[in-house]
């Protein structure tokens, strides 16, 4: 994960369709991959209990309004990840000069603290109720978008990203 991004962003500054090329052929390595040596682990009958039973089709899940603020809420910061991940390439290019093989080195930076902190983050986030950790995090997320419009250079990016 943390290597990925760097060599992507070489690739991508050699060739645009080196790039998609590579990419659509590790996708169907990894199709196949999973059609031949994968095996399904989830029993074929399960039983539950009766108070847990799902109602049929949608009416439960839509009768159940905390669980659909949630899925709001998670939809607005797929929103921003998804900002982060479409437009940042073309918007730190085409307004600051950042050639693509820098800026794989901003995702490998980013992914490099997600793995170098994920556990002690975990490890302390376990102690508190989950709904405030969650609250934390996504404003962590949204000052990190946000500080990204006062970037002006690679080494700003790489720190805006990164943290």
């Amino acid at each position: 994960m943390a290597v990925g991004p760097a060599i992507g962003g070489f690739i991508v500054s050699a060739s645009y369709s080196m790039a998609f090329i590579l990419g659509g052929l590790a996708q169907i390595l990894f199709a196949l991959l999973v059609l031949l040596w994968v095996r399904e682990t989830r029993p074929s009958t399960v039983e539950v209990p009766g108070p847990l039973r799902w109602e049929r089709g949608y009416e439960g899940i839509l009768r159940d309004r905390r669980f659909l603020a949630f899925c709001g809420f998670y939809t607005l910061a797929g929103m921003a990840y998804a900002l982060m991940m479409v437009l940042l390439p073309v918007y730190v290019k085409e307004n600051f000069g950042v050639p693509e093989r820098l800026y794989g080195f901003i995702m490998t930076t980013n992914a490099a603290m997600v793995v170098g902190l994920q556990v002690g983050i975990t490890r302390l986030a376990g102690r508190f109720r989950e709904l405030p950790v969650l609250a934390v995090g996504s404003l962590f997320y949204a000052l990190g978008v946000g500080s990204v419009a006062f970037g002006r250079s690679f080494p700003a990016f790489l720190l805006e990203c990164g943290a």
